[in-house]
């Protein structure tokens, strides 16, 4: 390992980042949609339809970013967390 394989990218970690967020944003509406659904007893597909694309979306995004190294893993990790905590602020806001 050189000096060389040891510097950061920060377009595409911040490019990551971006799409780490974006996942996460639609990555929890989705999750929260999926909760209404179960919970106003809709039938069962719609939610199994639902998860299946969270988690399809969420492993094609950290897939991809893999591919450009671990910063970038980790960037989109930061943004899909990031998401998380904005989405968590709004529902506590508007319950």
């Amino acid at each position: 390992m050189s000096a060389a394989d040891l510097v950061l990218d920060w377009p595409v970690m911040g490019l990551a980042a971006l799409a780490g967020f974006a996942l996460g944003w639609g990555y929890f509406h989705a999750l929260h949609r999926t909760i209404d659904l179960v919970v106003h007893g809709e039938r069962w597909r719609s939610p199994l339809l639902l998860t299946i694309a969270r988690i399809g979306s969420a492993v094609l995004v950290f897939l991809g970013a893999a591919q450009f190294g671990a910063g970038a893993l980790l960037a989109s990790l930061a943004g899909f967390l990031l998401a998380r905590f904005v989405m968590l602020r709004s529902l506590r806001e508007t319950a």
